[in-house]
């Protein structure tokens, strides 16, 4: 059977190339009016919550604004460097040649560390955002205390997820167009740096894997003490205790509000990350045993992919907004 090729290069390469430059231009105006609406606040970056977002949102700008100029860094068709086999091409192919391409090798390691870097630092801030709300409603710690004792892990723990892989693929230039990204990525593909390649594809998963992890405990510590705090509402409505019932029943309000804000911000996660992990399951048997309609699937997942993995920012500046509001009005 003659091999078919389903990537996004070989099938919709227009439309992937420009649907980005929309989503990812408004994911990053998105997250610039969560950094703005944050020091327009009376609190502005002296809590903590803001300090989180305004490291998720920072981190999305750099990965949509890298993904927003989709082919423009890659390097010109006539760039001598597509001519080199440890570059992104096979067999002397030049990829998006049709697409508009004004870069070279230098610009397109700059997008993809951008890139790279960018989305791996704002998946991770979803997790210590997940954390942060575990030690304060679960663990029931001071806002001063994780100030002083677990913050620094918020934001360090970021970065090194972000840096540790993206820093190597920078030094040994893993940054290339590749067929399935409409923008410049890491490829990890030299023989002569396997252990640095090793390093890379195992760090990855475990970084992902452990991530998963940390946002379920987190979940599920935040759902007992909902439902602890259920329970003692109970007791004090038995019991008549109306003052302590107030102080409970707003609390189990406030916490009950975390809990959707929490998984809203997992579920625009989701969003935007199902569209690829559908494609890389379909895709490992070979995409030579795809069927018409497993093909058809396949593209359009993969159109799918392309408007909506540059919309993180997009999603997080209405779950701000829905938040900010929904505390507003629990004020008054």
């Amino acid at each position: 059977m003659a091999f078919r090729d389903f990537s996004l290069y070989s099938t919709i390469a227009d439309f992937a190339a420009l649907a980005p430059r929309i989503s990812g231009t408004i994911s990053a105006i998105s997250s610039s009016t969560i950094i703005f609406l944050i020091f327009r606040s009376q609190p502005r970056l002296s809590t903590i919550y803001h300090r989180i977002m305004f490291g998720m949102s920072f981190a999305d700008i750099m990965a949509s604004t890298a993904m927003s100029l989709t082919t423009l860094p890659m390097p010109r068709n006539d760039d001598p460097v597509w001519n080199r086999k440890d570059y992104g091409s096979y067999n002397g192919e030049t990829f998006w040649s049709d697409q508009t391409k004004i870069g070279n090798e230098q610009t397109c390691t700059v997008q993809g560390f951008f890139f790279s870097t960018g989305i791996s630092i704002m998946f991770a801030y979803n997790g210590m955002l997940c954390f942060y709300y575990a030690c304060a409603i679960a663990f029931r710690m001071h806002e001063k205390d994780i100030r002083k004792k677990v913050e620094p892990f918020l934001h360090g723990v970021p970065l090194v997820l972000g840096l540790c892989p993206a820093i190597p693929a920078f030094m040994y230039h893993f940054y290339t167009p590749i067929t399935n990204d409409a923008w410049c990525t890491m490829r990890v593909k030299h023989v002569d740096t396997a252990p640095v390649s090793m390093f890379i594809f195992r760090y990855l998963p475990a970084s992902i894997g452990g991530l998963v992890v940390l946002i379920v405990i987190s979940l599920c510590l935040v759902i007992w003490r909902v439902r602890k705090n259920g329970k003692l509402l109970k007791e004090m409505v038995d019991h008549n205790d109306i003052q302590v019932e107030e102080r409970v029943t707003a609390a189990h309000q406030n916490t009950k509000l975390i809990i959707f804000q929490s998984l809203a911000y997992i579920g625009a996660l989701l969003v935007t990350l199902a569209f690829p992990l559908v494609r890389i399951m379909m895709g490992v048997d070979g995409y030579w045993n795809f069927t018409d309609k497993e093909a058809a699937v396949y593209v359009l997942m993969g159109k799918f992919m392309v408007v909506l993995v540059p919309l993180q920012g997009f999603f997080n500046l209405i779950i701000f907004l829905w938040h900010k509001g929904k505390g507003n009005r629990a004020k008054t």
